[in-house]
C-alpha cells in the first residue's frame, strides 16, 4: 500500500510529520518505507542526516532494478528510507517518473509513505494518482486549510481515498478550531499536533521526534495517529515461550 502525506501549501511540516509517522508505524510492527517524493526540493535526507546518497528517489524511479541500493536505514527506529538525492534535484525532474512507484512499492515494504511536494504541483498530483490514500497535512490557519481543501478536492477527482487530516501546530493563537477545520474539509482529523519545541531539537540531532522525544506532546499526537491508522491491525502476536 502507498499512502501520500501532502499539503496544499508549504510550511506545514509535512516532512517531519512523515518521518515521525513512519517511525511510529514501525514501532507498531508495520513494515514501512518512507520515500521522498519531493523531486525538486527533497528534504527527508536533510532531516535524517543522509542528504547525499548514491541512489536516491530520482535514480530509483528510472532504474527500479536498483531498489536494494536505494534503501537507507535508520537503525534506532527500523524505519527504511529512500531519500531524494540533492545532487539530482536540479537535473531533468520529470514528475511522470513517479508513476513507476506502484510497481516498485512491493519491493520496498508492506507500507510505503510518500513525503510529497507541497502545493498543487504536477509532482504532487502524480504522487496522489499512484497512492492508495491521502493523509492531508494543514496548519490551523485559514489560508492553509483552504489550500488543503483544494488538495483534497484534487485527490477525490483522481480517485484517491482520503484517510484523514493531521493538523500541525494545533492550538496556536488565532488558530481555527478543530471543529471548524473538520467542517470545512469534511474529513476526519487523525491528529492535532501541538507546537512543540522538542521537534526543533529532534531536527538538530537528525532523528524522528517520536524517537528522540517519545513522550513529548507532538510525539504522543503522532503516535495516536499511527494507532488510528493501523494500530488495531498490525500489532505482532507475541511468540509463545
Amino acid at each position: 500500500m502507498i499512502l501520500a502525506l501532502a499539503s496544499g501549501k508549504g510550511g506545514t511540516g509535512v516532512t517531519s510529520l512523515a518521518i515521525a509517522l513512519g517511525a511510529s508505524l514501525v514501532e507498531l510492527g508495520v513494515d514501512t518505507t518512507l520515500v521522498d517524493a519531493n523531486l525538486r526540493v527533497p528534504n527527508v535526507g536533510l532531516h535524517l542526516g543522509t542528504s547525499r546518497v548514491p541512489v536516491g528517489t530520482h535514480e530509483l524511479l528510472r532504474h527500479p532494478e536498483r531498489v536494494t541500493e536505494s534503501v537507507q536505514h535508520h537503525p534506532p527506529t527500523g524505519l527504511k528510507v529512500v531519500p531524494g538525492n540533492i545532487g539530482s534535484a536540479t537535473k531533468h525532474v520529470r514528475h511522470h517518473d513517479l508513476l513507476a512507484l506502484p510497481k516498485i512499492a512491493p519491493f520496498l515494504s508492506t507500507l510505503v509513505l510518500l513525503d510529497c511536494a507541497s502545493g498543487l504541483h504536477q509532482e504532487t498530483l502524480a504522487s496522489l494518482a499512484v497512492s492508495d490514500g491521502l493523509i492531508a497535512v494543514t496548519t490551523p490557519e485559514f489560508s492553509s486549510v483552504i489550500s488543503t481543501l483544494k488538495l483534497i478536492t484534487h485527490a477525490k477527482e483522481l480517485g484517491t481515498p482520503i484517510k484523514g487530516v493531521i493538523i500541525n501546530h494545533a492550538g496556536t493563537k488565532h488558530a481555527m478550531s478543530t471543529a471548524n477545520v473538520t467542517a470545512l474539509l469534511g474529513v476526519p482529523v487523525l491528529a492535532e499536533v501541538p507546537h512543540d519545541d522538542n521537534v526543533a531539537e529532534a531536527h538538530a540531532i537528525k532523528h524522528p521526534f517520536t524517537y528522540s522525544h517519545p513522550d513529548s506532546p507532538a510525539s504522543l499526537a503522532v503516535k495516536q495517529a499511527a494507532e488510528t491508522l493501523y494500530g488495531t491491525h498490525v500489532r505482532p502476536t507475541p511468540s509463545t515461550p
